[in-house]
């Protein structure tokens, strides 16, 4: 047996691990799409970021908390700022790692044991599988994503779990989280609803910090679901219907578009299962699918459409609720006589995706030897080497659009490249 001193020594290395291992892989994720918009828009450096989250607030997307760091971070006069991103994302996915683990097993299980192992395992396969790590490594889907995840897993074991009374961090939390955006206001008040309902129905007490974080989670998400920027985006998806006659119109197309996307419908049919099977106390279990069926519904209430990076949230619930009926059942003993296999496993799928990230890190570092040489021959348009990766690895890239002299197709098409010719200081760039 380990004393309690060699025991936290292990632990840090093991957090130290899995923190490098993260950060290097977001070291090797070039900026695209998105990250090259959001750099050249400069906020930081004209002084304009309020102005930008007033824009937002105001015109676009109605959102503050998820859109702040990205204008804070994202700056081409401040190219050092990326590796703080790096950081911060390598950082948030850590503790996604650690604490969801701790919330699985209710801070009573090591992580230094075998079950940690296999956790590990079924995490990597999944997420990788269904590229929600991919999408955590775009930088600015990790901020306006990942980083509201992992805040809230954080922020439910040290609340809720661990029960430390925080009326400031409880606050704050909320506020952070109610601003976030709308899929999180959402999933979350949904979350938090059926909590209320269960500890009255089985006559518990709430948790302490519970009226901290709801009044200020609830009043910042009005604040952010009455945005005229929300408005305006929605009303244009809407094209002139009423949110209930649009989802009447499209009942069956938004729920056949759930069950066809298997990151979802698989996981979510699953969780159902796991929870009837599994769940003793008949008033948790009716609840405990209750709240999944309500969290499910609200993806039919997102206007801004079901992409991969609005259902990370969702996939982490499913998999928490999958993993925590899992592990507390008769499966547990047999996946611990299974723990070599699970070991192998992992190995291998973890290499092989920090192998592909290695190879896109190695291929970006050429582009951008290219980059500088023809800044140096004040070059103004170039073309560039496309970039071979491996198929089928989870990574989340978007390679520049090849050569055309079709001006129609290059406008349409080439906004990717239009952002990464404007960060570099090109008139044009295109891969041969």
């Amino acid at each position: 047996m380990l004393s309690t001193k060699s025991n936290i020594k292990y632990q840090i290395f093991v957090y130290l691990l899995i923190f490098a291992y993260f950060l290097i892989i977001n070291l090797c994720q070039p900026l695209m799409m998105d990250d090259l918009w959001r750099s050249n828009v400069n906020a930081l450096h004209d002084g304009t970021v309020w102005f930008h989250i007033r824009s937002d607030y105001f015109y676009w997307t109605g959102r503050v908390s998820a859109q702040l760091p990205v204008y804070i971070l994202f700056n081409k006069s401040y190219p050092s700022l990326i590796y703080v991103v790096d950081m911060l994302n390598a950082l948030a996915l850590t503790v996604l790692v650690i604490y969801l683990y701790k919330l699985i097993f209710r801070d009573q299980v090591s992580i230094l044991s075998r079950k940690f192992i296999i956790y590990a395992c079924l995490f990597m396969g999944y997420f990788i599988d269904n590229t929600f790590l991919g999408n955590a490594m775009w930088k600015t889907i990790g901020i306006q994503y990942l980083w509201g995840i992992s805040l809230v897993v954080w922020g439910v074991y040290f609340l809720f779990l661990e029960n430390k009374h925080s009326r400031i961090l409880s606050i704050i939390l909320g506020v952070f989280i109610g601003l976030y955006n709308e899929a999180f206001f959402m999933v979350i008040f949904t979350i938090c609803f059926y909590y209320i309902i269960h500890q009255i129905v089985k006559k518990d007490k709430l948790n302490k910090n519970t009226l901290y974080f709801i009044i200020p989670f609830i009043i910042a998400g009005i604040v952010m679901m009455v945005a005229p920027g929300n408005f305006a985006r929605t009303s244009g998806m809407l094209a002139g219907q009423s949110l209930l006659g649009y989802i009447f119109h499209n009942l069956f197309d938004i729920t056949m578009k759930f069950f066809s996307k298997f990151e979802l419908s698989l996981p979510f049919i699953l969780s159902v299962f796991m929870v009837f099977a599994f769940e003793k106390d008949i008033k948790t279990k009716v609840l405990t699918v209750l709240c999944l069926v309500s969290v499910s519904l609200t993806t039919f209430l997102i206007m801004f459409g079901l992409e991969i990076r609005v259902e990370m949230l969702y996939m982490l619930i499913y998999f928490y609720i999958i993993c925590k009926y899992l592990f507390h059942s008769g499966f547990s003993y047999l996946f611990d006589k299974l723990y070599l296999f699970f070991a192998i496993t992992l190995l291998f799928i973890a290499v092989k995706f920090f192998y592909a990230y290695l190879q896109l890190g190695y291929y970006n570092h050429l582009r951008m030897v290219d980059v500088r040489h023809y800044q140096q021959m004040h070059e103004k348009n170039i073309l560039l080497p496309s970039f071979h990766l491996m198929r089928h690895t989870g990574i989340v890239y978007f390679e520049l659009m090849e050569y055309s002299d079709d001006p129609e197709y290059v406008r349409n098409q080439g906004w990717n490249n239009e952002q990464f010719a404007q960060y570099y200081g090109f008139d044009s760039v295109f891969t041969k």
